[in-house]
């Protein structure tokens, strides 16, 4: 549809009254509601225009939303939109994810650049949280990211947070029912609790 850009939800963002005046080409896409925070922290991405905005976005064709993006934005809609698709029938949106050490040195990288092409195997999504568990001989979930964008077989991975190594240890993950980290998994009730505690109180 093609509205003036002056109708969607604009919040602080700055516009001379020729660009609000501006008739834009809007997609409406279904988003899982626990993704919307993130989604409507991105540039051309807005509150639905005319839909329940808890489940839907408005997204502005302007050419700024990467396509690789907004193809799978669009995909996640359709499937969204199946009959009897429920919230509760999605993947975890919280994940664990071992790094070696001596294979790969995630401190470095982060150290260079706060973004991370990562390989993905399970239904990991944009929005999704990420930890990156250290295996031997650090044993400890170190870092915690966001999923910003899904690509062919790989992800795209944003530092949110970096932790000492005492706080996700292995023994405290343990407590927590994660018993071990040998490939990607969902977090457990314990471990996102304690994580989304952490962040409430760093904000």
């Amino acid at each position: 549809m093609r509205i003036p850009r002056r109708r969607l939800e604009i919040g602080n963002e700055n516009w001379n009254q020729e660009a609000l005046d501006q008739v834009v080409e809007v997609l409406n896409i279904k988003v899982d509601p626990r993704r919307l925070p993130f989604l409507l922290e991105l540039p051309d991405i807005y509150p639905a225009y005319h839909m329940n905005k808890k489940h839907w976005v408005s997204l502005v064709l302007d050419g700024r939303v990467d396509d690789s993006f907004l193809y799978q934005l669009v995909e996640d809609s359709r499937n969204l939109c199946q009959p009897g698709e429920q919230l509760s029938d999605l993947q975890p949106n919280y994940w664990i994810i071992p790094a070696n050490p001596s294979h790969f040195d995630v401190a470095k990288a982060f150290a260079e650049h706060p973004v991370l092409e990562w390989h993905r195997k399970n239904k990991m999504e944009i929005g999704d949280g990420v930890g990156i568990y250290m295996t031997a001989p650090i044993q400890s979930m170190l870092y915690f990211c966001r999923v910003e964008q899904v690509l062919e077989g790989a992800m795209i991975l944003r530092l949110q947070r970096e932790f000492s190594p005492e706080i996700f240890s292995i023994d405290r993950l343990q407590q927590m029912g994660i018993r071990s980290v040998r490939g990607p998994r969902g977090m457990t009730g314990d471990l996102v609790r304690k994580l989304e505690e952490i962040l409430r109180l760093e904000k």
